[in-house]
């Protein structure tokens, strides 16, 4: 793996693959300035002038290996992981995954450790845990893999110990166990119906996921624990919040669910924000992996670096500007946050959390 990533990177080299950046445009104020790390990100494939891009935009991406339950899938993405941090350094912070095949198999904690400590000696700042747990894995009775069950605690533990934050993607939006929008063709859980759980009673309910995922933090109050996708409670901040309240060591990313934010009231989400301004961290979900699209030449780079541009001017004019601001075909009121907790929510709190980002 790690001599395909040179290759790739020499051959771009040798075809003489511009770097070119994209035009600076019509950039609201104080984003370029502003620290940015995108805590929720999934960037595996060499993209040439990606890095400059992040440079030009004051950006860096913690790339998050998931799942776990595929090992040839899994060490080929912390072998990537990892050798992306090796070669762009502090623009590329990875977080490793750990094994969960094999999970009732006598051993399997150590070897999760052992695999854990190895993914740290290598640079990982952290690791995960997938919606796998909970809505895909089977205990050998038959029954769902809980987040709580007691197989996983020698793991929750080791972290605790060392000071290794989790960041954990449980369960999926309430949406996703209610019914589709008449005609809804082209939604996340229409074109993904094997995440879409509306009328099933063969798996768990939402409830009983986010539960479970409350009970690990009952029981590891140690843990330093980073709720993917502000926790799964994008629906209601106030949900967010009593669990913020509930929990000290409980963080969360926005990864990719801004659009949430923007349709419940500006004030109650403002309000959030400021309150919670040492618990919050920037993600967006950005995702690249090959194969799943045509490969990026010249003109295709150009439209995909602007492309993911906007998505990141998106999330900015919506946390820091005070004004009306396009959303899908309409618009929304911007929660104008102040600077301080625009830092902290980009960046600061970030480094503050996750030892070695700083790095």
């Amino acid at each position: 793996m790690k001599g395909t990533f040179y290759r790739v990177v020499l051959l771009a080299a040798a075809l003489g693959l511009p770097l070119r950046l994209i035009a600076a445009g019509d950039l609201p104020p104080g984003f370029r300035d502003l620290v940015k790390i995108d805590m929720h990100a999934h960037i595996f494939e060499y993209i040439p002038g990606f890095e400059d891009f992040l440079r030009e935009n004051n950006l860096r991406l913690l790339n998050i290996c998931v799942p776990a339950s595929d090992s040839v899938h899994m060490k080929w993405q912390e072998e990537f992981a990892e050798m992306m941090h090796l070669h762009y350094g502090k623009l590329h912070p990875f977080a490793s995954t750990f094994p969960v095949y094999g999970i009732f198999t006598p051993g399997w904690s150590e070897r999760a450790i052992a695999w854990l400590d190895d993914s740290f000696e290598q640079g990982a700042v952290l690791t995960k845990i997938w919606k796998e747990v909970g809505m895909e894995l089977k205990t050998p009775s038959g029954e769902f893999l809980m987040p709580d069950n007691p197989v996983l605690d020698p793991v929750y533990d080791h972290l605790a110990r060392l000071g290794k934050p989790l960041i954990a993607h449980l369960a999926e939006p309430l949406m996703a166990w209610q019914p589709l929008a008449p005609g809804d063709k082209t939604s996340y859980y229409a074109t993904h119906p094997e995440w879409h759980f509306y009328g099933r009673t063969d798996v768990p309910s939402w409830e009983q996921i986010i539960q479970a995922r409350d009970h690990v933090l009952e029981k590891h109050p140690d843990l330093v624990f980073i709720g993917a996708h502000l926790g799964s409670l994008e629906h209601d901040v106030d949900e967010v919040a009593k669990r913020l309240d509930r929990y000290p060591k409980f963080f969360v990313e926005i990864g990719g669910r801004v659009p949430f934010l923007m349709k419940q009231p500006k004030e109650k989400v403002r309000a959030f924000f400021i309150r919670y301004q040492d618990r919050i961290m920037y993600g967006t979900d950005i995702a690249r992996l090959p194969g799943e699209s045509p490969l990026l030449f010249k003109a295709q780079r150009e439209k995909y670096f602007a492309g993911e541009l906007e998505r990141y001017l998106r999330d900015y004019r919506y946390l820091a500007l005070d004004e009306k601001i396009g959303s899908r075909g309409g618009s929304v009121e911007g929660l104008g946050l102040p600077k301080e907790v625009l830092e902290k929510v980009y960046s600061r709190n970030a480094i503050r959390i996750v030892p070695g980002l700083e790095n």
